[in-house]
């Protein structure tokens, strides 16, 4: 819910500044009286190298210091608010716990962010159609940098394109470690950046595949995921009906995982990836699901994309990619030490295969769908 007042009154400092005429920024050396290239838009960070220029030339125009934090708006008569450092900003933010009103959010509990607004309960200094803005900002040793000189802002899109640029800064050696290599690393050994993941755990597992330390994976699994995390992980499963609908089978394959019963627990655990995708598939189109990788992966990507922007930390389109690559493989191998579908259910599993690290995975892949879903 946003209970924001929209009022023009900004309790602010602002620095005021007539007939500032900007039509955009030279994104190469243009000769006087020849043509060349003109920036007029930008979202960027400073891990591009052309940040800095445009950033310091911004800085000059305001002044000859350097800002960690800088807001400019400018009107249609040209007509400048500059706010240095101080002003109002907030966001609209899908939140992985329930909060209550005036209790702190932290870095840990977004999972994306979908709006960012120059507003607060007393000012509303967002631009108008057609304005310019020029948006610096700070997170850690990252910056963002957002402008647009174009004079055919829209808000509402600019909202959306500022909340792209502040997550991936604020999640910005998230981003920045997931390459395509690193990705790959984890499928093939089962992993996934899991929203329960997300901060210490997720570091730790980068370090375990880049220095290939994988034998630690199965003490840090049993020192990380202990029975009582992930009893707090599951609880709000069952305030979604598609997992109330699958609670007998699931509560089962839950309590073996905490009695140690690993292979019942997989056994029971990974029909219920389907099995709550079917339950939401009756629920929405009367119809169940052809009960195949291609369509299970379809129909979450479907709902996921509904509710998160591409830059969500929940990444939906790695997750099909995921389900695809690791969970729905075809493992033509006589024996596997996988725990995923084909080889569990055709028994082609072996001993090795029914670890707490495999029930893991499992759960906290229901944990992932029970968030997109």
């Amino acid at each position: 819910m946003d209970n924001r007042k929209n009022n023009s009154t900004s309790w602010f400092k602002t620095i005021k500044r007539k007939n500032v005429k900007i039509c955009g920024i030279a994104s190469e050396l243009i000769p006087d009286q020849e043509t060349g290239l003109v920036l007029q838009k930008a979202i960027m960070t400073s891990q591009e190298t052309r940040f800095f220029k445009y950033a310091e030339n911004i800085c000059k125009l305001i002044s000859n210091k350097s800002y960690n934090n800088l807001l400019v708006i400018i009107d249609k008569n040209e007509n400048a608010k500059i706010y240095e450092e101080a002003f109002p900003l907030s966001m609209k933010q899908r939140l992985k716990r329930s909060v209550k009103k005036g209790e702190l959010i932290y870095k840990k509990d977004v999972l994306d962010i979908s709006e960012v607004s120059f507003s607060d309960a007393k000012s509303d200094i967002n631009p108008k159609d057609g304005e310019q803005i020029i948006w610096l900002f700070r997170i850690g040793f990252v910056f963002g940098l957002y402008f647009d000189f174009t004079k055919q802002l829209k808000p509402e899109i600019a909202k959306v394109e500022m909340a792209h640029l502040y997550q991936k800064v604020m999640y910005n050696d998230l981003y920045n470690t997931l390459d395509d290599n690193v990705c790959q690393t984890l499928f093939n050994n089962g992993w996934f950046p899991f929203i329960q993941l997300i901060g210490k755990d997720m570091d730790l597992l980068f370090s375990i595949f880049i220095e290939n330390k994988t034998h630690y994976l199965s003490k840090w699994c049993e020192k990380s995921f202990t029975n009582e995390r992930i009893k707090e992980i599951t609880s709000r499963w069952w305030n979604y009906e598609v997992f109330l609908n699958k609670k007998n089978p699931i509560q089962e394959g839950l309590e073996c995982f905490y009695e140690g019963k690993y292979s019942a627990s997989i056994s029971t655990l990974i029909p219920m990836i389907e099995g709550v995708v079917n339950s939401l598939s009756i629920i929405k189109t009367g119809k169940g699901i052809k009960y195949n990788g291609k369509d299970v992966t379809k129909i979450i990507g479907e709902y996921s994309s509904e509710k998160y922007t591409e830059l969500s930390i929940t990444f939906p389109k790695l997750f099909s990619q995921y389900l695809n690559d690791y969970f729905y493989k075809h493992n033509k191998a006589t024996e596997s030490n996988d725990a995923v579908r084909n080889t569990v259910s055709h028994g082609r599993s072996t001993n090795d295969s029914f670890s707490r690290e495999n029930a893991v995975k499992i759960i906290l892949t229901l944990d992932q769908i029970f968030f997109y879903l």
